[in-house]
């Protein structure tokens, strides 16, 4: 597999500040983190072609990321080349010989059936156990630089 990432990394958080006015019109300093969006529009010629919103830092790894979740590739071993351009906002996938360049969409919800349980053109019923989930939120403010940055 060949990785040519040209993207220049910019930054992901910043710290802005300004003036903040109080209910009663009072000034006051103040400052506060904020994320950057990035938009990467990603291209496989004749299986995939959108855009996503992410955090530019780690680009690379969204790619491949977003291509194993889609049943678009089995490992890391089905991409020949990977290419992420010097602005970040587009990445271009050849698949490997041992890709399946063939696969159709429904071959592809198959994989993502088969993989992660979940049929995403199917309405459920779930129930959410809200502790568990403000429980990862804790664990990942915990190790996510972005995260402790912003404060999850």
């Amino acid at each position: 597999m060949n990785i040519t990432d040209n993207f220049q990394k910019l930054k992901n958080i910043e710290t802005i500040k300004g003036i903040c006015y109080g209910a009663d019109n009072s000034e006051s300093p103040c400052e506060d983190t904020i994320i950057h969006e990035h938009f990467l529009h990603l291209e496989i010629k004749g299986l995939l072609d959108e855009e996503f919103s992410c955090t530019a830092s780690t680009l690379k790894e969204m790619v491949i990321g977003r291509l194993y979740t889609g049943g678009i590739i089995d490992s890391i071993n089905d991409i020949e080349n990977l290419v992420i351009n010097e602005t970040g906002n587009s990445a271009i996938i050849e698949l490997s010989n041992i890709a399946d360049l063939s696969v159709s969409k429904s071959d592809i919800e198959e994989k993502k059936i088969h993989r992660f349980g979940v049929i995403s053109d199917q309405k459920k019923n779930i129930e959410i156990n809200k502790e568990a989930v403000f429980a990862l939120a804790d664990f990942f403010k915990k190790d996510s630089k972005l995260h402790i940055a912003t404060s999850g």
